[in-house]
């Protein structure tokens, strides 16, 4: 089956989105520092902030072992240490973001315009 463009614009947000996040902390964890195995966690996952999914705010760089403690252990202390090292500020405002009604988000023209935004 041949790949979308709506497929292909969501690859290539996914993949800047990761670059992004990994490039903001200087490729290492923001929970404990290894610059083994970082990827780009979601603080408001896409399943509750679908529109904040390429939001260079709402990721955190986190290591294999994080992001695993995160979501297999559900150990509290990596968001608790995300949230001490960002501030209040920082939640309050993802967290406004978070509220605000979103409807036309996952279209080919706001894929785009992610792609935009990450590109700066």
């Amino acid at each position: 089956m041949p790949i979308t463009t709506k497929q292909r614009l969501k690859r290539k947000a996914d993949s800047l989105f990761k670059e992004a996040v990994i490039s903001e902390a200087n490729g290492r964890c923001e929970v404990c520092g290894s610059t083994f195995g970082v990827t780009a966690h979601h603080y408001f996952p896409r399943s509750t902030a679908g529109h904040m999914i390429y939001l260079l705010e709402n990721g955190v760089c986190l290591c294999r072992g994080c992001h695993f403690a995160h979501h297999h252990k559900y150990d509290p202390r990596i968001h608790n240490t995300i949230n001490r090292k960002r501030g209040t500020k920082w939640l309050n405002k993802l967290e406004a973001i978070r509220k605000e009604k979103h409807s036309s988000f996952k279209t080919i023209k706001w894929y785009e315009e992610s792609i935009n935004k990450l590109k700066i």
